[in-house]
């Protein structure tokens, strides 16, 4: 195997999902403090110590740390472990290291890793294996710390050195985060590396139910209700997973809500249910559905979640302390654009794109004009008290 020749060489690795400007910044920091000849970037192909379905693709978190370097001739991507099947170990990665480049590995860690490091696989032979560079963490205790410094260095012969570096408050959680809630990764991340989550659609808030079961659905739920009834449905969906999309919500439950809002719509409200109706549903039946659907779908869709159940439960008179995805029904069904295009719903409409909870206060005050003002009838109960509810987000 040819040796290739460098004197002191930094070793990053990470999952790298995605790599930020954080990860470079503070890559740059330790190669001009250290007074290091090259860092190599290690994507990791399968961790040992990640869940596999909690992160994205090695393919992608490699290609993105990748492009992410190209323009520091300093930085280096190893694939080392990205070619590999089987979890990699820092162990194995290291002793691979050693027999391919000549000259001393940098190892790059945080707090969290060397307090943890005597856990890892072949911790004691590991650490003969480098020098190890300690990078300074937000929220670790300080002294705890340097007292597992001093205990590896004393009982391990452990070479360590120190970075006290505080660099941007970015982790890729949070990019990860912000893509999935619709909110921008400007500056986050390198331009390259944003293009590609935006064309990969990597972390987005995608509606991923199979074709096949979202069809085999849509069949059930419009073989239950009338064509106009079915049409408003779909309406609802389509609104629906805009609203997710715009405020972070799971689009798949926002999709299951919506598809099954009006299940019972058509149902008799007069059968025997095992549901506990308030005095005002009994009294007005039309409001029962939403209950009904719900026990419905729980019962004949084995779906048990219980946002999505409570989603299609409150949807026609709300509650008190509504989770995101109970006002995204609400107001989906409220503002689909099957409603028609007055000038109060293009307004309300305007506001839940920006705010659910503004949105649901509007959406409150036009329910209680129209129920009692156009309809002539009476409000639920529980009307006035929602609105006050919301009327602190105004």
């Amino acid at each position: 195997m040819e040796l290739k020749v460098l004197k002191k060489i930094g070793i990053l690795g990470g999952t790298f999902d995605p790599i930020h400007n954080g990860h470079l910044i503070m890559a740059e920091k330790v190669l001009e403090t250290f007074k290091l000849d090259k860092i190599l970037f290690i994507p990791t192909g399968n961790p040992s110590h990640k869940k596999i379905e909690n992160i994205s693709s090695k393919k992608n978190r490699f290609y993105m740390t990748k492009i992410a370097i190209l323009d520091n001739p300093k930085f280096y991507i190893e694939d080392i472990e990205y070619k590999k099947e089987e979890p990699s170990y820092t162990y194995d990665t290291l002793c691979t290291l050693k027999e391919t480049y000549c000259g001393e590995l940098y190892f790059i860690v945080g707090d969290d890793s060397i307090l943890d490091i005597l856990n890892w696989y072949k911790s004691s032979e590991l650490i003969k294996l480098c020098t190890f560079i300690v990078i300074s963490r937000p929220n670790f205790n300080e002294s705890e710390v340097i007292s597992q410094i001093e205990l590896l260095q004393n009982n391990y012969n452990a070479k360590i050195l120190r970075l006290d570096y505080n660099g941007f408050d970015i982790s890729s959680t949070d990019i990860r985060n912000r893509v999935y809630s619709n909110k921008s990764i400007k500056y986050f991340v390198p331009k390259v590396v944003e293009e590609y989550i935006r064309q990969k659609e990597l972390y987005y808030n995608k509606l991923t139910i199979a074709k096949k079961e979202r069809k085999h659905i849509e069949q059930n739920v419009k073989s239950k209700m009338s064509e106009e009834r079915y049409i408003h449905t779909r309406g609802v969906v389509d609104m629906g997973i805009i609203l997710a999309k715009l405020h972070g919500v799971d689009v798949n439950k926002a999709y299951l809500g919506c598809i099954f809002h009006d299940f019972a719509k058509e149902v008799d409200p007069s059968e025997n249910y095992p549901i506990k109706f308030d005095e005002f549903e009994i009294a007005n039946s039309a409001l029962k559905h939403g209950k009904i659907g719900a026990y419905l779908v729980e019962h004949l869709y084995d779906i048990s979640d219980f946002d999505i159940l409570n989603s299609i439960r409150f949807h026609t008179t709300g509650r008190s302390n509504m989770s995101d995805l109970e006002k995204l029904v609400y107001l989906a069904d409220m503002i689909e654009y099957g409603r028609g295009m007055s000038k109060e719903l293009c307004a309300l409409r305007k506001i839940c794109f920006k705010d659910l909870n503004q949105g649901m206060y509007y959406g409150l005050v036009l329910t209680k004009y129209f129920v009692e003002h156009i309809k002539k009838r009476e409000s639920h109960p529980s009307l006035n008290s929602l609105i006050e509810e919301y009327k602190k987000y105004i």
